[in-house]
């Protein structure tokens, strides 16, 4: 199994990306990747989770895992996935996790023959949970899926690959999976500041997780699902303070390049 933690370092041939939740749309993803030109010879793609679920292509998860300039964190919908799919695990049937995450559009799993479903649950057991990339500028950007620990990057690394053994990991690995406690937040600025939805110890975090009308920033955050597969669109930026975003629908012609600045 990978670390939990993944850290990479600056792309010194090409340019690099990152993307929202998939949701198994990944003939959208093909259709933005055109659009923006993206050259897999240089360029690297980073993903921030739930690649799989509610859409019609989450059996080429493996497809895109496996291609070396693609990169991915852990969402909810993997965790679901590792925790539900006991044929796979060969472990004691937990039929409240798998009746979880066939509510929320796993059944496409046991539609592949055994060996496929072999091959994508081995590749998303090895999928960090956190990941740390430098870009050009010296830019830290951290990407995790839900939210942070006690709004500091940091306590989170601690928390996600402690030293000693911690009783409370699993609880933390959830919330860092499945919290929108930070979401709220975001929601309530209204008038007030957005620090109040940064994050300390990192220069730029990256969440997913969330389906929001459009790709959004706030104060050191920024957030890039908008709801592939869930009558949203699919979006990709540049990894950078200030890079470009570009969003597609549904019909994979229409795209839109603008953030929300919250």
């Amino acid at each position: 199994m990978r670390a939990l933690i993944t850290s990479l370092g600056p792309n010194a041939t090409g340019r690099d990306f990152i993307v929202g939740d998939i949701h198994g749309c990944f003939y959208l993803l093909e259709a933005l990747l055109t659009h923006i030109e993206f050259d897999e010879q240089t360029d690297r793609l980073f993903s921030l989770g739930d690649l799989i679920d509610h859409g019609p292509e989450s059996e080429r998860v493996s497809e895109f895992l496996l291609q070396p300039w693609f990169h991915a964190i852990r969402g909810n919908h993997e965790w679901m996935l590792l925790r539900g799919a006991h044929t796979v695990e060969q472990a004691p049937v937990d039929m409240a996790a798998a009746q979880q995450w066939l509510s929320n559009a796993g059944s496409w799993f046991f539609q592949m023959p055994i060996p496929d479903q072999e091959a994508a649950y081995f590749d998303i057991s090895r999928l960090p949970i956190m990941l740390e990339v430098e870009d050009a500028e010296g830019i830290t950007h951290g990407l995790i899926h839900g939210d942070v620990i006690a709004d500091d990057w940091g306590v989170t690394r601690d928390r996600i690959q402690p030293t000693d053994p911690d009783p409370d990991f699993v609880q933390s690995l959830e919330h860092v999976l499945w919290s929108r406690e930070r979401y709220a937040r975001l929601m309530a600025i209204g008038n007030a500041t957005s620090d109040v939805v940064g994050v300390a110890n990192i220069d730029i975090v990256w969440f997913g997780h969330t389906p929001l009308p459009r790709p959004t920033r706030a104060a050191n955050t920024r957030w890039l699902d908008t709801g592939a597969a869930k009558d949203g669109t699919l979006s990709i930026a540049e990894l950078a303070s200030e890079g470009q975003v570009w969003s597609i629908a549904e019909d994979c012609l229409t795209v839109t390049t603008d953030w929300r600045q919250r």
